[in-house]
């Protein structure tokens, strides 16, 4: 993979029992700020074609650099994002980036593999590529929720909206889709009385929940551990990042020095201790930074009732 014109390192390869596998490669022409900000750390959920690369936005790049380092179309890469054509990339951001030209997914209710294959047109080289990256056979079974990688559909942003990767950024009614399979999914990540949400909807993902120094802050829900940045981390401080079974990932920020308490490829459960809230990273107080990708965040709901009770 080019990263730059440096050399890479591979600094960590993890085996968990059941063969599947991350690794955390960084690469010294990336930012060498402490906390490993530009780090890649590759998601592979028992197939290794379909990868899905967690990147950190660096210095100086642009749609236009980022995808071509991974090899990628601009459309791809802006689309499993959610960003317009306008939209420019900014120090720290964290991007999804897809293995292959492109897009992401989500299986909703009624959809089979010969549906899909229709729906998107696709050639028979391209459903040779579609079963592969996904590990499917033509009689497979799929589940709803579930997040598939759609080799050569490259669909112009203005067009993009009929795509589950795209609503998945904002609520959704309609049946079967990301919003309906995150809604109640999700437990609320910080549960002490004396927290409060002290900023809505921010940076596409996320919100932020203000708490005293120390809060115990649990995994919002069940899943395997893919990063774990001690440092400035682009901003975000002391960060855990969790990949769940469906697909989506959630960023636990601004945690409270030498407070987390898992490492890369540990499994955890809803509800499990990750680390204390802190402010560290860009921050101007004690509170968790929590981002929910390929999902939408319950805390977009001001009800509250999007969380699972």
């Amino acid at each position: 993979m080019g990263l730059l014109a440096s050399a890479v390192a591979m600094t960590s390869d993890l085996l968990p029992d059941d063969g599947s596998f991350v690794d955390i490669v960084d690469g010294e022409a990336l930012d060498p700020e402490i906390g490993s900000a530009g780090t890649l750390v590759d998601v592979i959920d028992g197939n290794e074609n379909a990868v899905t690369t967690v990147y950190i936005v660096q210095p100086n790049d642009s749609v236009a650099l980022v995808a071509a380092r991974f090899g990628i179309s601009q459309n791809t890469l802006r689309f499993a994002n959610g960003m317009k054509k306008s939209d420019v990339l900014h120090r720290g951001e964290i991007l999804l980036i897809l293995p292959v030209s492109g897009i992401s997914y989500t299986v909703k209710s009624g959809d089979t593999i010969r549906s899909i294959v229709n729906k998107y047109k696709l050639d028979s080289d391209e459903v040779s590529g579609f079963l592969d990256y996904n590990d499917l056979e033509t009689s497979s079974p799929l589940r709803i929720g579930d997040k598939l990688i759609i080799p050569g559909v490259d669909l112009e942003i203005a067009t993009a909206s009929s795509s589950p990767s795209k609503k998945a950024t904002k609520p959704s009614s309609s049946k079967g889709s990301t919003a309906n399979v995150t809604r109640g999914y999700f437990i609320k990540p910080v549960q002490s009385a004396a927290c409060r949400l002290s900023q809505g909807k921010h940076d596409t993902y996320a919100i932020d929940i203000a708490c005293p120094s120390g809060t115990p802050i649990k995994a919002a829900a069940s899943g395997t551990v893919v990063r774990v940045s001690p440092g400035y981390s682009g901003g975000y401080g002391n960060l855990v990042v969790i990949q769940h079974p469906n697909g989506m990932i959630t960023f636990y920020a601004h945690m409270l020095t030498g407070s987390m308490k898992v490492s890369v490829g540990d499994r955890v459960s809803q509800g499990q201790v990750i680390g204390n809230v802190g402010s560290t990273g860009r921050s101007t107080g004690p509170h968790l930074h929590l981002e929910v990708r390929n999902g939408v965040n319950p805390g977009f709901d001001k009800t509250g009732s999007a969380w699972k009770q």
